[in-house]
């Protein structure tokens, strides 16, 4: 069963904070928030797309900064490697940066980014418009 919810309120009613804190985001002046063990919460920060001048695929990769980070890494072990450091060292900082790569989804980001967009309710042919377009 696979279910999407959406909060909807006027501006400063509260809508982040309290999705902030279902995700343990902010602190709780009281009670619990709890979440049942196979269900998956989702939440897109608000502050994350405000005034962003960036396509909507690119905010959504913005945010991925694992694979942001892995990629940087395994781009500079291959630079020092096509720049003529091809020792036994910066072989394995290759191999240890690409492996790290896959490990945090960098060669399924796309597909990622595809997943979380539609969920969204973001047509594919939305992807590619400024995040100013939408409000």
């Amino acid at each position: 069963k696979q279910e999407k919810w959406g909060i909807v309120g006027a501006n400063g009613a509260g809508k982040s904070t309290l999705l902030g804190g279902i995700t343990g985001q902010f602190p709780l002046d009281g009670g619990k928030a709890l979440v049942a063990p196979k269900v998956r919460v989702g939440w897109l920060q608000q502050t994350a797309v405000a005034g962003s001048t960036r396509s909507v695929r690119e905010e959504a990769a913005s945010q991925m900064t694992l694979i942001q980070n892995a990629r940087r890494k395994m781009e500079d072990a291959e630079k020092a490697i096509a720049d003529g450091n091809t020792s036994d060292a910066a072989l394995q900082r290759l191999t240890e940066a690409t492996e790290e790569f896959q490990n945090v989804g960098g060669y399924t980001q796309d597909q990622q980014i595809y997943t979380v967009l539609t969920g969204l309710g973001f047509a594919q042919n939305e992807f590619d418009a400024s995040c100013t377009e939408f409000s």
